[in-house]
């Protein structure tokens, strides 16, 4: 994920909206802005409201990108 302009994001090259109510967790689980965002980008895990918009976002650890998480459909 990185960040691109205000509360618009890339996500795997996609342009997604923050939910006006969305929150952004760091690897320290701190609540951070979407401009704290690293600017090389970081490795999340997200789930997506309604209309499509980032509702919450989990910044992972490295420890935590290396494993292997079971999907849902």
């Amino acid at each position: 994920v990185q960040h691109v302009r205000e509360t618009m994001l890339s996500i795997n090259g996609n342009q997604v909206l923050l939910a006006p109510n969305g929150t952004i967790r760091s690897t320290q689980n701190l609540i951070i802005m979407p401009t704290a965002l690293p600017p090389e980008g970081a490795i999340a895990e997200f789930q997506l409201d309604a209309n499509g918009q980032v509702q919450r976002m989990w910044l992972l650890t490295p420890e935590e990108a290396s494993r292997q998480w079971p999907r849902t459909p």
